[in-house]
Order: structure tokens, then C-alpha cells, then sequence
């Protein structure tokens, strides 16, 4: 066990005797600095829906190793924003949380530049209505909710919309979708997905492929139009935050 003091400084540290409490932050003004001390989990709360209005940064660890929980709580509609400079390395990128968003760090004394590593990020399944933009052969199609959830930098959605189309006789559709979480995607491979649309009485079901488009940052879905009456368009697709 060695020493009462490397017992001390090298295995229990100031708090963890109480069962490593939480400390809880509200972020009411932007760049705000949270001092991060000996905890090992803060909670945050924001009063503004604006990630970019209430970006926070953090202190440097208390020790190599420590572990660093951070997650949003409170209003769901509110926003904050951990970016990946000064002592902080985020491998995915910004974090742009919301409330049930979790990260996941540690400090990591060693480098010249002691910095906190990011270990994994996650959230909670949400919802959001993605804007629909009409390509080839498409008429119109219907704003409805829609889910995803986020793990590390891969988002992943799943949803429907009714589609209408011009011209049937296997003619090729496009539409496009806005993504919940923003990407600059580079390649048609970095989001990919399938979906069908569903047949109405005498016609045959069409398979659709879903695609990154890399000009505008969207999802791109093309399939061969087999009907021209509105149709439902169900869909899972998953992309990586880039």
C-alpha cells in the first residue's frame, strides 16, 4: 500500500471518499470556464438554444488518468458547445450537445501540452424533421419526424416520408434530406442506407438507395418510380460526423 501519502495521492483523491459527487454547472454566458478539480462527472445545464452562445472549456486534471463525464441536463430545446482546442482533443470533432448527450474524457499529463483525450461521446435517441429538396421526377414530399441517435462520431436515422412522383414506369426519382447532426461529407460512401417504397394496390414495391451528397451535405435517396399516387418512403441510414 506504501505510504499514507502515495496511499493518498495515488489512489483515493479529495471527494472520492463521498462517492465521486457530481458537480453541477449552469452555463448563463458564453466561453465559460469550468473548473474541473477533482471531479469525475458535471452536470450541465444552459440557458440558451444556441450551442455557439454558450461554448465552455475546461481545466487542466488533477492527475494522469483522471476520467471526466460530462452531460447536458435541463431544457431540451437548450444547447452548449466543447471545442477541440487549447487542453482539449476531441477526435470527433466539437461537441454540440444537447440534453442526454454524454462525454467521455481523460486528462492526459504526459505530452508537452497536457491535454483531456476524448474516450466516447454518445446521445440520446432523438427526433428532428428533416427538409426535403426535390430532384428528378419528384413532386413533393412530407415533413415528418423523424428519428436518430448519435454514438461517437456515427449518427444513424431511421424514418418515413410520403412521395409523390411524376412519371412511373421505373422512371429514376431523387430527393434529398438534411442530415440532425451537420457533416462535410467527401465521399458518396461516407453515408449510406437503404429504404422502400411501399406499393399501393397493383404496383410493385421499389428499393431505395440512400447516398452522401457530397455538394450540398445531404442524404441523397434515388430509386425507380413504380407509381405516381403518394406513396410511403421508409428508411435507415447512418453517416459519420466529419
Amino acid at each position: 500500500m506504501g505510504t499514507d501519502l502515495n496511499f493518498r495521492s495515488g489512489f483515493l483523491q479529495p471527494g472520492m471518499a463521498l462517492g465521486n459527487l457530481p458537480k453541477n454547472v449552469t452555463l448563463s454566458a458564453d466561453t465559460t470556464v469550468i473548473q474541473v478539480n477533482y471531479c469525475p462527472h458535471i452536470r450541465i445545464t444552459t440557458d440558451n438554444a444556441t450551442s455557439t452562445n454558450r461554448t465552455f472549456s475546461l481545466t487542466a486534471g488533477s492527475w494522469q488518468g483522471q476520467e471526466l463525464f460530462i452531460t447536458v441536463i435541463g431544457s431540451s430545446t437548450n444547447r452548449c458547445e466543447l471545442v477541440s482546442t487549447g487542453n482539449v482533443s476531441l477526435t470527433a470533432g466539437t461537441w454540440t450537445a444537447t440534453v442526454g448527450d454524454t462525454i467521455h474524457l481523460i486528462w492526459d499529463a504526459l505530452p508537452t501540452t497536457p491535454i483531456w483525450r476524448e474516450v466516447a461521446r454518445s446521445s440520446v435517441a432523438g427526433r428532428y424533421t428533416p427538409t426535403w429538396a426535390m430532384g428528378a421526377n419528384a413532386v413533393s414530399a412530407s415533413a415528418l419526424s423523424c428519428l436518430y441517435s448519435r454514438v461517437g462520431n456515427i449518427v444513424t436515422v431511421s424514418g418515413s416520408t410520403a412521395v409523390v412522383t411524376t412519371a412511373a414506369a421505373a422512371t429514376l426519382t431523387v430527393i434529398t434530406a438534411t442530415l440532425p447532426v451537420a457533416s462535410n461529407l467527401g465521399a458518396a460512401a461516407d453515408l449510406s442506407g437503404s429504404g422502400l417504397v411501399l406499393a399501393a394496390t397493383g404496383t410493385d414495391t421499389a428499393g431505395v438507395g440512400i447516398s452522401a451528397n457530397t455538394g450540398s451535405d445531404l442524404a441523397s435517396f434515388s430509386w425507380n418510380s413504380t407509381q405516381t399516387t403518394s406513396a410511403l418512403l421508409t428508411f435507415t441510414f447512418q453517416y459519420e460526423v466529419i
